[in-house]
């Protein structure tokens, strides 16, 4: 995979002699002359070569080494003079960098040029001049037109009607000047108040000829369902039956869209009809549809493939998972054409981890095909789609022989990814089309807060990091926080009086801390000997990390017992799914005992403060929630959630439990004596910048970790038509 700076598809702009058309300006990228609505607007040269790289790569995120290196060559200056020179060209185009239209900040990396951009005359030939009228802004929606000069715009293109259609009704750039045989980019809208969420499960699909988009829209009520797009169509229109809807894929003719919802795995015909449940499926980590009518999908972790039929019945088992090696998904398959393997990504930690393997369906044999790559995508022109941390690329692939066939290259478009579950939000045809929620790099930032029962916020004052997950000591004076860098993960303490991050583990991918009842241990998961094991480490970073149990099943710490003789965790188990186990940790050789083991998946044990009872969440009536019951396994279960529910802790006096649903975090009393019995819930608002961890013993205050960069409401998937 190639440096993002350096060496990217330029077929957008097919010759360096061309006129470029973006918003209200146009650039000549031979004499370098950028003009707006009043005529040439006057810059010096380094600002404009600039512009002209960033229009070259447009898309792709230009590193400030290449700027630096093909503008300055061998001047020796410094970052500021890039800065200087990037705000005078942003002042020329009256861009905000906060909220750009046309040149994005990458943190760390360098400059995006993200507007759309139209080739609009070669140098010499006369240039179109559109409109006042027609004229918008970015975020606008243009006015349709049916004067003569579209009609006669759109024969000059020689588009087909189907894509005239399309971009008639999407956002774009007026008057299309020709197309010279380059690839057609555009926004299309989503209905109004419907806006584009990109969760952990896929977001699009379309069609096999590239005709029908499919994509998950959320309404202004919070209610997320499946709409359909038809290219020659005007509106979107949502499908019945697909509330809560996620990781679409279509049947090989294109006529059905299966989807996950509710727990399992269902279809329904494209034009509306009867939802058909196909079989149960706790998660959402893909699926595709054979040509003899089966269907490939990643439905229960920890596992492997599964298959069934798309009519519904059994459920075999396609792939195994290698916990040995690490594997704890196999996840976003696709099967290629003629059935003959299935594309799919192995996890084990993050993208930067994962691999790219096809299984071969003739002789089962798995072969990998890449690292530090996932969600694979074949494009019957012989191309394997996916994405890497460093965006989206493309590798040629004979799908005869089942493997690589030349060197592969970055994209101009890059989609939105998340670096947590590998799923990159895009879709690609048979045909060639591509379509993609465009990449936002700026809101993997975090800061830890405190938060008071008024909800006012306090920054703890370190800098800012990609935090995952925390838990304060039960003195309330020290936090034990995951931080992710890169294909790295560690484990790092705090003060919270007086901040400074010491890390505390220097091996293997280290997540979920928990502290021993005296604040002297952090026992945390690390995959550093293969599986996930729990380990512990003195708080204070001395010594070495000692691995509590040698298994091959991964294995995550939940909680101390009071008198820290006992440890409370999850362990995933490939015929059970995750389980709840308790674990001694006296001298000797140490015994573990089942807690709750059942077919249904439970996860992230919580003891009460006198160790009695505990909570989980387990995914038994197909929706995760949240369940509270005694130890001592007397019978006591209550479900204590209606709705969903997830990051769950208990006040410091175990009188209690707090857990998140939706934007709101939910108090509700338990009390134990003379019999379990629970309080009416209180609810607080929770914005959706902060993620619940724990509170802070003895204080009436929370931590939390707060997303810094807003995430912006997405209205418009962008597509790219084949020429």
């Amino acid at each position: 995979m190639q440096d993002p700076g350096v060496a990217t598809n330029v077929s957008f702009h097919p010759s360096a002699t061309s006129v470029v058309r973006f918003g209200r300006f146009t650039f000549d990228r031979v004499n370098h002359i950028l003009s707006g609505e009043d005529g040439e607007i006057a810059l010096p040269p380094r600002v404009l070569a600039i512009l002209d790289l960033l229009l070259e790569r447009a898309g792709s995120v230009v590193s400030k080494q290449t700027i630096m290196g093909s503008v300055w060559r061998d001047a020796c200056v410094g970052d500021t003079s890039l800065t200087e020179a990037v705000s005078l060209l942003r002042q020329a185009l009256d861009d905000d960098p906060k909220n750009p239209q046309y040149i994005q900040t990458v943190h760390r990396r360098g400059y995006r040029f993200v507007a759309p951009v139209v080739v609009a005359a070669k140098v010499g030939a006369p240039l179109k001049v559109a409109d006042e009228g027609d004229s918008h802004q970015e975020g606008e929606r243009p006015r349709q037109s049916t004067s003569a000069k579209t009609v006669a715009a759109v024969v000059v293109v020689g588009l087909l009607v189907i894509v005239a259609v399309l971009i008639s009704t999407s956002r774009r750039e007026p008057d299309v000047g020709p197309t010279n045989g380059t690839a057609i980019r555009l926004d299309v809208s989503s209905p109004p108040g419907v806006f584009l969420p990109f969760f952990t499960a896929s977001s699009l699909a379309l069609s096999p000829d590239g005709d029908v988009l499919v994509f998950v829209g959320r309404d202004d009520d919070g209610e997320s369902h499946l709409y359909r797009r038809r290219i020659s169509e005007f509106d979107s229109h949502v499908i019945p039956g697909t509330k809560g809807a996620g990781s679409p894929f279509l049947s090989p003719d294109g006529a059905w869209v299966a989807f996950f919802s509710d727990g399992e795995l269902r279809k329904t015909p494209m034009g509306g009809g009867a939802v058909i449940r196909i079989c149960p499926s706790s998660f959402a980590f893909g699926g595709s549809w054979t040509e003899d009518g089966t269907i490939v999908f990643a439905g229960k972790h920890p596992n492997g493939l599964s298959i069934v039929s798309a009519d519904g019945g059994e459920i075999r088992e396609l792939t195994a998972l290698r916990a040995a090696d690490g594997e704890i998904g196999h996840w976003w398959p696709q099967v290629l054409p003629g059935d003959r393997g299935v594309l799919y990504t192995v996890w084990s930690s993050t993208l930067a981890t994962a691999r790219i393997a096809v299984l071969d369906l003739e002789s089962g044999e798995r072969r990998f095909l890449m690292d530090g790559a996932s969600y694979p995508r074949y494009s019957s022109d012989g191309a394997i789609f996916y994405v890497t941390p460093g965006g989206l690329a493309s590798v040629p692939f004979d799908v005869d022989e089942l493997q690589i066939a030349g060197p592969g290259k970055e994209m101009i478009d890059q989609p939105r990814s998340n670096p947590f579950v590998g799923v990159a939000h895009f879709a690609v045809s048979d045909t060639g089309t591509l379509a993609y929620l465009p990449a936002d790099d700026d809101w993997w930032e975090y800061a830890l807060v405190r938060i008071d029962s008024a909800g006012v916020e306090e920054e703890i004052a370190l800098n800012h990091r990609l935090f995952r997950n925390l838990r304060v000591d039960p003195r309330g004076e020290t936090l034990a926080v995951t931080v992710l860098d890169g294909p790295r993960s560690d484990v790092w303490t705090t003060s919270i009086e007086s901040p400074r991050l010491d890390r505390l583990t220097f091996s293997g991918f280290n997540i979920e801390p928990r502290w021993s009842p005296d604040s002297k241990w952090v026992a945390f998961a690390s995959n550093r000997d293969g599986p996930f094991n729990i380990y512990r480490k003195p708080a204070d970073g001395g010594g070495v990390a000692e691995r509590l149990l040698v298994s091959d099943l991964h294995q995550y710490p939940g909680d101390f017992t009071p008198d820290g003789a006992s440890l409370v965790f999850s362990q995933a188990d490939p015929t059970t799914g995750m389980d709840i186990w308790i674990m001694t940790l006296g001298d000797g050789e140490r015994s573990v005992t089942p807690l709750v083991r059942t077919a249904a998946n439970e996860n992230m044990p919580s003891l009460s403060p006198n160790g009695r009872w505990m909570t989980y969440i387990s995914d038994e009536t197909g929706t995760w929630e949240i369940y509270l019951r005694s130890v001592a396994g007397d019978g006591s279960v209550r479900q204590i959630s209606d709705g969903g529910g997830g990051d769950v802790f208990w006040s410091a006096d175990g009188s209690t439990v707090f857990f998140g649903h939706k934007n709101e975090l939910v108090a509700i009393p338990v009390i134990v004596e003379p019999e379990l019995a629970l309080g009416a819930p209180t609810t607080l608002p929770w914005p959706d910048d902060l993620t619940v961890v724990d509170n802070l013993p003895n204080r009436d205050e929370f931590i939390a970790i707060k997303a810094l960069a807003e995430r912006p409401q997405i209205d418009a998937v962008r597509v790219v038509v084949s020429p």
